[in-house]
Formats: C-alpha cells, structure tokens, sequence
C-alpha cells in the first residue's frame, strides 16, 4: 500500500511538474537571481515586506472572484447535461406509456442517442465527427436531410416531434393530450439545449484573465524581494546562512497562486474538451445505457473508466 501511494504522489508530481513548468522556470529564475543579487552585496535588493503582502493580497481577492465566477459556470453546464439524463428518462418513460408500438418507441429511443452525442459534438466543435457517431442511430434519408444544417442537435429534435405528430395523425399515439406531454418533453430538451449553447457562445471576460496574469506576476516577481532580506537578518542571527530558502519557499507560495489560477481558467469554459470539461459523453454513455435496458437489449455500451489521470470525460 505504501509502495503503490509512493507511485500515486510521484506521478501526481510529474503531472503537474509538466503543467507548471514555465511557471516553476520563472519562479526558480526571478528568486535565483535575488539570492545571487544580494549575495553579491546589492542590498537595494531588500524590499519592504508591506507593499508587497498588500499586492499579494488583491491578488488572492481576484483570483477568488474570478474562480467562483468559472465554477459557477461549470456547475450551471453540469447542471443542464443532469437535466438532459433526466429529460432523458422522462421522455423514454412517456413514449412506452403512451404507445404499445415497439416500432414507435424503437425509433425514438435511438432518435434520441443521436441527439444527445450530436448535442455533445456541437458543444465541443467536434462536429467533423458527427456522421460517424450517430449514423448507427438514424436512417440514412433522415441524415441526409440533416446533414447540411448548422445546429444538427435542433433538427433531430425537430424530427422527433414531427414522428410524434405522425404518430398521433395515425393513431399510434391515440390522443392530443399525450402528444401535448411528449411536446412539454422536447421544448424542455430546447430549453436545456438553449441554455448549453449559451454558455459556449458566451466567452468568460479575457480581462480577468488578463489582470490576473498581470497582478500574478507583479507578485511573484516582487515576492522574493521582500524575503531576502528577512532570511538575510534569520542568517545573521543564527550563524549561518540561509538566505537561499527565497528559492523554495518562493516557488511554494508561486505554485499555489498558480494552481488556483490554474483551476480557474480551466473551469471557465466547460464544454472544450479539456481535463475539467463537463464529462458528455460519460453522460451520454448513462443515458444510453439506461434507455437501451428499458428496451431489453442486452448489449449495452461499458461506462467510462477514468483516464490516466482521473479524468472521465
């Protein structure tokens, strides 16, 4: 247990030695040259601590707003993908009470696959790949009649409700009342997908990002400034020198203020396919499963595992 915990950090250490990289080179660098400085004898080096703390502290007061504002962002995506799972099963549920034809209710179970993955592929521009994943799921006239418009995801979901109209003109669904409730289910899959696409069309304000960089950096450049000469006056005092702890005591408090600021922008846009990115197609993986077993089909797709990293997308 021990050996395997010893791999876990270590790995978990090279990852984000790989992520921070320029990051910790600078840290290393602007402390370096500090410490090198004030060996030299250029005490100008040694900066009031006061000023510095105070920009230190804005820093944490920004990066704070402008991390809760990116994880608002998320959490809204990952709540909408959970109203699709539910949308999801509530519509499976209807079609198979409103109507007894497997035919029917077949259609519309698959119908629905398309919809969800090509909803997934739109949101992360991936839609290069569209034909192949939900080919398997729709005719090929109704791909061809789909193929060339610009929201794909709006046109399946036009098509399911045009097959309930069918349906109820034929008497397969045998009453307006329950073609009425299968609407309620489309215009809520509308409204989730409409407030999904908000998100992706609306880019988080890049001046939190800039200021960010700009405050990060004014700190992390002045910060060993102001310890050298603390570390300077602890050396004196116990006879011996230690001044070089700037080094890593600077890439520590760099590291931390970088990670959080990390984490932000990583969670900012949740729908780019990146390691924070809202897991749609473990979700659509769910959804599947979940409708293909009210089917009674017994080949059902695995869920994801997580990635190499933790990660389940």
């Amino acid at each position: 247990m021990v050996v395997h915990l010893a791999k876990g950090i270590t790995k978990n250490l090279v990852i984000n030695i790989m992520i921070f990289r320029k990051e910790l080179l600078y840290f290393i660098g602007v402390s370096g040259l500090v410490y090198s400085l004030f060996q030299l004898g250029f005490k100008w080096v040694d900066l009031p601590i006061l000023p510095i703390a105070m920009l230190g502290t804005a820093l944490s007061i920004l990066l704070g707003f402008r991390n809760g504002s990116a994880y608002d962002r998320w959490w809204e995506a990952r709540k909408i993908w959970g109203g699709i799972i539910n949308m999801s099963r509530t519509l499976a549920v209807q079609i198979e009470t409103y109507s007894d034809d497997q035919n029917l209710i077949k259609s519309t179970y698959y119908r629905h696959f398309a919809y969800i993955h090509a909803l997934r592929l739109n949101l992360r521009g991936q839609m290069s790949e569209v034909e192949k994943s939900i080919s398997k799921y729709i005719s090929t006239r109704e791909w061809n009649g789909i193929e060339n418009s610009a929201n794909i995801p709006t046109q399946i979901l036009r098509n399911q409700s045009l097959a309930f109209k069918q349906a109820t003109k034929d008497g397969i669904i045998n009453s307006d009342f329950k073609l009425f409730e299968l609407m309620g289910s489309i215009k809520e899959l509308y409204d989730l997908q409409g407030k999904a696409e908000r998100i992706k069309k609306t880019p988080f304000p890049k001046y939190y990002e800039l200021y960010v960089n700009v405050f990060f950096y004014a700190f992390i450049t002045l910060f060993p400034f102001s310890l050298v000469g603390k570390f300077g006056e602890l050396s004196h005092n116990i006879g011996s020198n230690i001044t070089w702890l700037i080094i890593p005591v600077t890439i520590l408090v760099g590291f931390v203020f970088a990670a959080i600021d990390k984490s932000g922008s990583e969670t900012e846009d949740p729908f780019e396919n990146k390691i924070s990115d809202t897991p749609m197609t473990a979700i659509c993986i769910v959804i599947e499963r979940d409708l293909r077993q009210m089917l009674g089909e017994t080949e059902i797709p695995e869920n994801l595992s997580p990635n190499e990293i933790g990660v389940i997308m």
